[in-house]
């Protein structure tokens, strides 16, 4: 998260992903628990009992789509114009 500017490095990690969580889970208590997850898993304290399949694989889908949202705010809005001349694209010359 400090990556993308979404956590600043000074304020406790909970509350930067209690927000992006806040986007995921509007029940308050599904956002405390996966909230409670990250911090752990941060800290490297997070143990294999604690958590379940379902929860390990929710908390990848969230953080997937959270890293394709971060690249796709940086990638440019228009795709950049192709060059005069530039075959690159063109695929195999007939000899």
């Amino acid at each position: 998260m400090k990556l993308f500017e979404d956590w600043d490095g000074v304020e406790p990690y909970a509350a930067s992903a209690g927000r992006l969580f806040a986007e995921f889970f509007p029940d308050e208590e599904h956002r405390k628990r996966y909230v409670a997850l990250v911090v752990a898993a941060e800290g490297n304290a997070l143990r294999a009992e604690e958590v379940t399949l379902e929860e390990l694989g929710i908390m990848k889908t969230v953080c997937d789509f959270y890293y394709l949202r971060a690249l796709l705010k940086r990638l440019p809005k228009e795709p950049p114009l192709e060059k005069a001349g530039d075959s690159s694209d063109a695929g195999p010359r007939a000899s």
